[in-house]
């Protein structure tokens, strides 16, 4: 077997300066760094090609007015809570275990979070700066 190198969530972030091939994370250790942080949005891992973060929607949340379009693809996983995501007038049911793409550009923001919602998402191409920076 080979090795197993992770990394923990208390490590800095990986950025396109590391000479990155592999890498490890544990969700529960990067909901804790983010919930110790604070902060809604945190971002673990930022290439030229992708970036990934952990986001937070608190129940009862409608954040139509702060979330907007993005200038990069985006795909968010449902780690955990339960809440709904509107996209180009179409409207998705999130929860643990659903996956939803998004494509750069494309109106979207989250709705109805009935149990706080956690997400993981995944920005392409990653460390370009976006307009609509995540708080």
């Amino acid at each position: 077997m080979g090795t197993h190198n992770s990394i923990p969530a208390t490590a800095a972030i990986a950025t396109e300066t590391m000479t990155l091939k592999t890498s490890s994370y544990s969700i529960s250790d990067l909901r804790e760094q983010q919930q110790n942080s604070g902060a809604a949005w945190l971002v673990f891992l930022k290439l030229p090609t992708l970036s990934m973060g952990v986001y937070s929607v608190p129940a009862g949340t409608n954040d139509r007015e702060s979330h907007g379009a993005h200038d990069q693809d985006e795909v968010y996983v449902g780690i955990s809570g339960a809440g709904r995501l509107t996209a180009d007038e179409q409207e998705y049911d999130i929860e643990t275990g659903t996956v939803v793409y998004v494509k750069a550009g494309v109106q979207h923001y989250f709705h109805d979070v009935t149990d706080d919602l956690t997400l993981l998402v995944h920005f392409s191409p990653g460390s370009r700066e976006s307009k609509n920076k995540r708080q």
